[in-house]
């Protein structure tokens, strides 16, 4: 239970900025992080949290790493949280940017609800 609650306290810390950022103390750890949280049962009920996660996690690193965006990447992760995936399109970056805050925020709230939970 206390080390569910040490992963869940690392998670949020990445997503704190609504990015997964990495915190100093614990670079390149967050691909392992979320494989622990994820065996420790985080996002075990939804099919969509965890990949969703990771590929936040890619895009953040190739952002990072190239100062470039893969936008049919993000355009498929947003996908995956609409409720019409084979229509959903998006206009221009604003409207990216928009979707990925919602998501963000929605993986903020479920990450409080487990560490409330917990």
């Amino acid at each position: 239970m206390a080390s569910q609650r040490v992963m869940i306290k690392l998670i949020t810390a990445t997503l704190q900025t609504g990015t997964l950022s990495q915190p100093s103390s614990h670079q390149g750890e967050c691909p392992q992080a979320v494989e622990v949280a994820y065996l420790l049962g985080f996002g075990a009920n939804d099919p969509i949290l965890m990949p969703t996660v990771q590929g936040l996690n890619k895009l953040r690193n190739q952002i990072a790493h190239t100062f470039e965006l893969d936008r049919k990447a993000l355009d498929e992760i947003l996908r995956l949280y609409n409720e019409d995936y084979e229509t959903f399109s998006v206009k221009d970056d604003r409207d990216r940017i928009k979707y990925l805050r919602w998501i963000c925020r929605f993986i903020c709230g479920r990450v409080a609800g487990e560490m409330l939970g917990a």
